[in-house]
């Protein structure tokens, strides 16, 4: 039943963008079936990618937090492995975030 449910709300969706893509495109209703069928399809497409940008660029911008942080911390265990003063300038950078 979860599967069907999930199949519905994914077309429903597909059916329910693609409308308002090509509303906004500004398709007339009067054309041949394969030219709808060829609007739906870019209308669709331009939705997967804005998709695809969207959660690619919200990962990216997750890891490149966690890497930045990752190299911070490990500049701090290198002066705390050779028991050297950590510089002023890296502590004040520390502060400014």
């Amino acid at each position: 039943m979860q599967f069907y449910t999930h199949t519905f709300v994914y077309l429903l969706e597909v059916l329910i963008v693609t409308k308002v893509i090509t509303y906004f495109i500004g398709t007339t209703g009067n054309q041949p079936l394969f030219t709808t069928f060829k609007d739906y399809v870019f209308a669709y497409t331009l939705y997967q990618l804005f998709l695809l940008i969207t959660f690619k660029l919200s990962d990216s911008l997750v890891v490149d937090g966690y890497t930045s942080i990752k190299t911070l911390l490990d500049r701090l265990q290198l002066y705390g492995e050779f028991d050297e003063k950590v510089p002023e300038e890296l502590t004040d950078k520390i502060k400014k975030i």
